[in-house]
């Protein structure tokens, strides 16, 4: 899984400073922004790059200012495999809705999200073969 390409979207700077940081050590290159607006630029610009420069993985908080997680994985259309974080309960219902590979409550057990991350990853690059 080394090298492979995550996104993290928080606008909360310390949970994006903490996610991307836990993911860099497990091996992921990390891309990180605050601004959901900012990830679906990078969505898309993503989108028309080659397999190696697009993100294996999207972890992205569900509540954010100007466009919520579920929208962003709503506009990956299935491409990229989302994982959605959130204080809310209500994060399970809007994942599933989506099309979120999974779902979490913060705060998130670092092991069991380097897991999922890992496991999305791995079922990203196998549809990709």
């Amino acid at each position: 899984m080394r090298g492979l390409r995550v996104l993290v979207v928080d606008d909360d700077d310390m949970v994006l400073r903490a996610t991307s940081r836990v993911l860099t050590r497990a091996g992921f290159d990390v891309v990180s922004t605050a601004d959901p607006r900012t990830a679906r630029i990078l969505l898309a610009q993503a989108a028309v790059e080659t397999e190696g420069e697009r993100y294996a993985v999207v972890v992205s908080d569900l509540d954010m200012p100007y466009w919520p997680g579920d929208m962003l994985c709503l506009d990956a259309r299935g491409k990229t495999p989302f994982i959605l974080l959130s204080g809310s309960t209500a994060v399970f219902d809007r994942a599933r809705a989506c099309g979120a590979r999974a779902a979490f409550l913060k705060p998130v057990d670092t092991k069991t999200l380097v897991a999922s991350v890992r496991d999305a990853a791995r079922s990203s690059q196998e549809r990709a073969k």
